[in-house]
């Protein structure tokens, strides 16, 4: 499967960069002088999801605790980058209006879908939840991405996303316990955290950690 393999390739290279020294520290995470921000549709979890994640983000935090962790209401799965976060980028009211056309012509006739959410995976930096979607979801990205050209703005992906993940901790400083983190990885790495129904869809303006956002429209899928 597309997505397995991923997640495995992933985590293998996560694993190894922690075990040898070489994970990515994110220097920007508190800098006051990142100013990235960008337009995304993205999916939040259910309240009883972000529960669950809580539970594991806070036995990870045990091991590793001074590293930064995603508050719950910063948990999301980016659906996809309509414009990509860039130092100092403000909207324009055209820009805001033709991101609601793209998602409105992309968005008809189109069902509810369930993306499953199971195991905990590390890459060099950052710790995630797995999700694996339903067919609905890869449809959607490809209405979106055409929609996009149709409207002649520039499709900012550099490959074609194909992740569901949830990211819920980011390194900051280096690791303390590598040997204790690898540990809980392995210990969740199949951990069935349940079934996420999409139902809503939000297009907000964001930063690279969601940690500051305003919300453009939400969108409810019948």
């Amino acid at each position: 499967m597309k997505l397995e393999n991923l997640y495995e390739s992933i985590m293998n290279k996560g694993i190894t960069a922690i075990g040898n020294n070489k994970e990515y520290v994110d220097s920007l995470i508190e800098d006051k002088t990142d100013t990235r921000m960008g337009i995304t549709l993205a999916i939040r979890p259910s309240q009883s999801l972000k529960k669950e994640i809580m539970n594991i983000e806070r036995k990870i935090r045990e091991v590793e605790n001074n590293q930064y962790y995603y508050p719950e209401n910063d948990y999301h799965i980016t659906l996809l980058d309509i414009i990509t976060a860039r130092q100092g980028f403000m909207y324009t009211q055209e820009q805001v209006a033709n991101c609601k056309k793209i998602t409105i012509n992309a968005l008809k006739d189109l069902k509810q879908f369930e993306i499953k959410l199971k195991g905990v995976i590390a890459s060099d930096g950052a710790i995630m939840v797995k999700g694996f979607y339903e067919v609905e979801m890869e449809l959607l990205r490809q209405r979106l991405r055409q929609s996009i050209l149709d409207n002649n703005m520039n499709l900012d992906e550099r490959y074609p996303t194909i992740s569901s993940h949830i990211t819920i901790a980011r390194f900051k400083n280096k690791l303390q316990e590598r040997k204790g983190l690898i540990e809980i990885l392995k210990e969740y790495e199949n951990y069935d955290f349940g079934t996420l129904k999409v139902s809503e869809i939000e297009l907000i303006y964001h930063n690279w950690y969601d940690s500051k956002k305003e919300v453009l429209e939400k969108y409810i899928i019948k």
